[in-house]
């Protein structure tokens, strides 16, 4: 009896293994559903590189505006002849630049101006600033330091920084905040040494 037993379980075993490999061969075989699983692996990659490729396209292109309307103030500002400038003259600058951020708006945007000078003992004085904008524009950290490489005795360097917040794509995908791209360039007074804001801080 053990023997006819054991002959059993033995045949059973067989089955058992025949019918596993057949199904491993079949699944192997099977490609429905394939497409669906490849998509489920690929989609979230995708889609986070487009996200990401149209971020860096919006800020490239903020760059340059930010950069350009930098550049267009500071330049107005520094074709005074009369060596003097008020914050309403600042103010019309400003709006004057405004096109430039377009398709942005003025309420993502931000300047600050500042006017430096050397003074008795060679190092850079700030004589005056102006901001306007929606958002706060800080001159950078190091901005003594900076022009101080440029400036000459008698000479005025006029700064001028712009910002601009960036809703980018990824702020609604991670919940973060907006961008905030900045730039600064340094001119010199065109047709005077100096240029004073008697009304700016």
């Amino acid at each position: 009896m053990s023997g006819n037993g054991n002959m059993g379980t033995g045949i059973f075993m067989q089955r058992l293994r025949r019918r596993w490999n057949i199904l491993c061969r079949r699944l192997i075989r099977d490609t429905r559903g394939l497409a669906a699983m490849e998509a489920a692996l690929t989609l979230p990659v995708l889609l986070l590189m487009m996200v990401a490729a149209a971020d860096l396209t919006q800020v490239f292109s903020a760059n340059r505006k930010t950069m350009l309307a930098a550049s267009t103030i500071g330049d107005l500002i520094s074709q005074k002849d009369d060596g003097e400038i008020t914050e309403a003259e600042l103010s019309g600058i400003y709006n004057i630049a405004k096109p430039i951020l377009m398709p942005w708006t003025d309420d993502q945007f931000g300047i600050t101006v500042a006017a430096y000078s050397l003074d008795a003992a060679g190092n850079p004085e700030q004589k005056w600033s102006f901001s306007e904008g929606s958002i706060t524009c800080n001159l950078p950290a190091d901005i003594e330091d900076k022009v101080k490489t440029v400036l000459s005795p008698g000479l005025d360097i006029i700064v001028t920084v712009s910002c601009m917040n960036i809703p980018a794509y990824s702020t609604l995908v991670f919940s973060r905040e907006a961008m905030q791209l900045s730039n600064f360039v340094f001119l010199r007074p065109r047709e005077t040494d100096t240029i004073t804001c008697s009304d700016c801080s």
